[in-house]
């Protein structure tokens, strides 16, 4: 994807997660199934009140089924 590097940070116990441009990559808790994308645009906050904003991570068609992780 041009413009986008995506990599891994570590986690507890050897684990590694998902990032793209140094930014964590998480799940929506409410989406269970493949394609779902209930999380777009929601807003929730810290207890700092900070506002985040949910994006979806969208692959255009023509990406590779794997991308190489750099760590």
């Amino acid at each position: 994807m041009p413009g986008k590097t995506f990599g891994t940070l570590p986690l507890p116990g050897g684990q590694h997660q998902l990032t793209t441009n140094g930014r964590r990559v998480y799940t929506f808790v409410v989406d269970r199934l493949p394609g779902q994308t209930r999380g777009q645009k929601f807003r929730t906050s810290s207890a700092t009140g900070d506002v985040y904003t949910w994006s979806v991570v969208v692959l255009p068609s023509t990406a590779t089924a794997t991308i190489r992780l750099e760590r």
